[in-house]
């Protein structure tokens, strides 16, 4: 992403076949929404480096890897979804932005042991869920 516009609030690229990395560092500063899903989208996540006016993230069903860092995410964001990429390593689920009420990492390669944060939910097909690790075989999931 470059040169995109300063005023751009909203990026919906999802359900395409776009191939590559993305640099989430050259993201319009008041960009609410980012929605990359359902692509072929590949590389780390910064999860620090996304705009500190984002609301909404969607990186769902891409080939993404690397480690998810939770402690540093913009104070704005009330939903985020990763599930179905290849990320690894533990999780710190502490420090999320008191707005955060969504929340999907489901199938991917997680470990350790995480406590579920009190009033998040994971939405999937079926509607909400309290499952929101499922499918990281190597994460230990304690309820608060």
């Amino acid at each position: 992403f470059t040169r995109l516009p300063e005023t751009l609030e909203e990026i919906y690229l999802d359900n395409n076949s776009f191939i590559g990395e993305i640099d989430v560092s050259q993201l319009p500063e008041g960009l609410r929404e980012l929605d990359a899903a359902n692509n072929r989208l590949c590389g780390t996540i910064c999860l620090s480096s996304f705009p500190s006016a984002l609301e909404c993230l969607y990186l769902s069903e891409n080939t993404f890897h690397g480690s998810l860092d939770f402690t540093r995410l913009p104070e704005t964001l009330e939903e985020i979804y990763l599930d179905n990429n290849s990320f690894t390593g533990e999780i710190d689920v502490r420090h999320f932005p008191a707005g955060l009420r969504e929340l999907d990492v489901r199938n991917n390669r997680l470990c350790g042991t995480v406590r579920t944060p009190p009033g998040l939910v994971c939405c999937d097909e079926d509607g909400n869920s309290d499952r929101l690790f499922d499918g990281n075989a190597d994460l230990t999931v304690e309820d608060p």
